[in-house]
């Protein structure tokens, strides 16, 4: 089964499918991120979920999108050979309407949140927080599948669907 939509999309469907907790689900991840409130959503249903998530890099995994890529069953995150991953320090986006003191409420909620996404990149990576704040310091970090799998945050690159049980005969 496969599906193209939206992070509102994929939650249904990973809940739909929790009445089979025997059979793993691979979530195939080709995006630039988005809504770091939502990745970290998503993070949070994958883990309440009764089976494995494999999570498949086939393309590009950035920004909030890494996280989820992190965020499959230890041992069954995968990443094709051309795909790229990006980490950045998380960025407000849009326009804010909003006085000086809801403004420094939204700050103080986002550096929370932009908290939450560096410690489950640490921990997904098995690197110290600091590692992972050092490594963004500087704004976007690129990764090619074997830089995306040394530091961590995929287990194998694979090239071929039977790599990773998916017997397309």
């Amino acid at each position: 089964w496969g599906w193209t939509c939206s992070p509102r999309g994929v939650i249904d469907q990973l809940i739909h499918l929790s009445g089979k907790p025997n059979d793993p689900v691979v979530l195939f991840i080709d995006s630039g991120g988005g809504s770091l409130h939502t990745a970290i959503t998503l993070h949070d249903i994958m883990k309440a979920l009764p089976y494995p998530i494999h999570t498949v890099a086939s393309g590009l995994a950035a920004s909030a999108a890494t996280l989820i890529l992190a965020a499959g069953t230890t041992g069954k995150r995968f990443i094709f050979p051309h795909a790229k991953t990006m980490i950045h320090p998380p960025r407000l986006k849009g326009h804010i309407d909003a006085d000086e003191k809801d403004m420094e409420i939204m700050k103080a909620e986002f550096a929370k949140s932009k908290n939450t996404y560096i410690e489950l990149i640490a921990k997904y990576t098995s690197k110290q927080k600091g590692e992972i704040e050092a490594l963004i310091a500087q704004g976007e970090h690129w990764m090619n599948a074997e830089e995306t799998k040394a530091l961590g945050l995929v287990d194998h690159i694979i090239t071929n669907f039977s790599d990773i049980g998916i017997n397309l005969n």
